[in-house]
């Protein structure tokens, strides 16, 4: 189950992607199937991990420790780290548009906030992350009511 997929002698095994969710993901079930969906078709392993609601302990992870290559944060997290240019942009900006550093995984409404992905300046695999942050992005706005909360 959680080792990573290993490659036969002489061939290079896929990448693993590291994702951390603040605190208690409630659609936890979704976000596994969406990230099995990733794995399947980029052929890449994902492990995900939910870290405490207390945003101090990612800071540290992302500015001096060992960083996980996705962040699913909230709104006001993900502002903070980008002020501290601790994200990388999600993609080049068009003409005269903001930079985007988060993507929102559902609809935020006065009783819920969905939360955002983002790729911490420090991933080990920036290029796959972003492909996995749109796909994360996409996928949970699919179906009407989606989203990751």
């Amino acid at each position: 189950g959680d080792a990573p997929r290993t490659a036969p002698p002489g061939v290079e095994a896929p990448p693993v992607l590291h994702v951390w969710a603040a605190g208690v993901v409630s659609h936890a079930p979704e976000l596994a199937a969406i990230l099995r969906d990733f794995e399947e078709t980029h052929g890449v392993t994902v492990r995900w991990q939910a870290g405490p609601a207390d945003s101090w302990e990612l800071i540290h992870a992302l500015m001096v420790g060992q960083a996980p290559d996705v962040v699913l944060v909230d709104h006001e997290t993900g502002l903070r780290l980008a002020g501290m240019n601790a994200l990388l942009p999600i993609a080049p900006p068009d003409d005269g548009e903001p930079v985007l550093y988060t993507l929102p995984l559902g609809e935020e409404t006065l009783w819920v906030r969905a939360l955002r992905a983002a790729v911490p300046a420090r991933s080990r695999h920036p290029d796959l992350a972003r492909t996995l942050v749109a796909y994360l992005a996409s996928a949970a706005g699919a179906a009407p009511g989606a989203g990751i909360q």
